[in-house]
């Protein structure tokens, strides 16, 4: 919610389409048109308005854990847990292992300049 709140200054939930464009920018992940798209089709509020409130709560659910900041040492859910990584079951190129070495230092630095406290789920 945090991020469309300068653009909702009458807290109704929902901010237009433009302004949710400048919102998500901020995250700092580009997203291409037809992903765009794609997020504005699905949390549309029909009315040329994009329901953040909603789409605020659906990320919540997919990368966070409520009460996560008050038991920090639960046992968390690992999706991936008995399924390779790779999808034919070896090495991953050198084009690959570069652009996940590039992602990782972008969540570092992301994770870092925000205060979060990640756990090591990759190892």
């Amino acid at each position: 919610d945090d991020l469309f709140r300068d653009f909702d200054p009458l807290n109704r939930k929902k901010v237009n389409r433009t302004h949710a464009e400048r919102a998500l920018a901020r995250l700092g992940a580009p997203l291409s048109p037809g992903e765009l798209a794609a997020i504005f089709a699905r949390w549309s509020a029909g009315d040329g308005t994009f329901r953040y409130n909603e789409f605020s709560d659906f990320m919540d659910k997919v990368f966070t854990r409520k009460g996560l900041e008050t038991n920090p040492d639960a046992k968390l859910h690992n999706p991936m847990e008995g399924k390779s990584l790779h999808p034919f079951g070896g090495k991953e190129s050198e084009s690959e292992s570069s652009a996940l070495r590039e992602t990782l230092d972008a969540c570092t630095a992301f994770v870092t300049s925000r205060g979060v406290i990640v756990k090591d789920f990759f190892h």
